[in-house]
Formats: C-alpha cells, sequence, structure tokens
C-alpha cells in the first residue's frame, strides 16, 4: 500500500519563496519591450532579420512561467523562448548529429 499512497519517510523538495515582482521590475521589462519600438531604421528590413513570426499553442501554466522569468530578468518573452529553444537545439544536436538543413530557394 506504501508504493501506491507514497511513502511516508520520502523528503518533499522545499523550494526558495519566489521574490516579489516590484514596481521598478515592471518598469525596466517596459523599457526593454519598447526599446525597439516604431519603425525599423534604414538597412533594418525584414530582409536583414532571421526572426519569423509564429503561432505556438502553449501549456497555461508554463507560460505563466516563462512570463515570470521575464519579468525577473528583464528580457522579452521571444528571448527566453528563443533561448529556450537553443538550448534544447544543441542538447539534441550534441545527441544525435548536427541538423544539415537544406538550403533555401
Amino acid at each position: 500500500m506504501d508504493r501506491i499512497l507514497g511513502d511516508d519517510n520520502a523528503q518533499v523538495q522545499v523550494f526558495p519563496p519566489a521574490p516579489e515582482i516590484t514596481e521598478q521590475m515592471n518598469a525596466g521589462l517596459h523599457a526593454k519591450r519598447y526599446e525597439k519600438a516604431g519603425r525599423p531604421k534604414k538597412g533594418e528590413t525584414k530582409e536583414n532579420s532571421k526572426d519569423i513570426r509564429a503561432t505556438i499553442i502553449v501549456n497555461s501554466d508554463l507560460m505563466r512561467k516563462i512570463k515570470y522569468i521575464s519579468l525577473i530578468d528583464e528580457i522579452l518573452i521571444k528571448d527566453v523562448i528563443g533561448d529556450a529553444l537553443t538550448k534544447h537545439i544543441e542538447d539534441w544536436e550534441n545527441a544525435n548529429g548536427r541538423i544539415k538543413l537544406p538550403s533555401k530557394k
């Protein structure tokens, strides 16, 4: 029965409390968001950017955590997701070999 209900002697992992979200954190993230607002400067066109727009479906708790990291670290959500995707691809390539993409047409 202990296997089903769990062992009473099992250790419970305790996480430190999350830091309080301050007005300074909100202001820092707001400034970061609007740092590049407005029209792109000359030479900064879509052709020069490697970014694309993508729509994805994400678990709501996972998205809340991503937003929290974005707020605490004062970085954009797209950068948090980009870093996570980059790390995952690097780990995959280390285990399975480099991905060779076909050239664009």
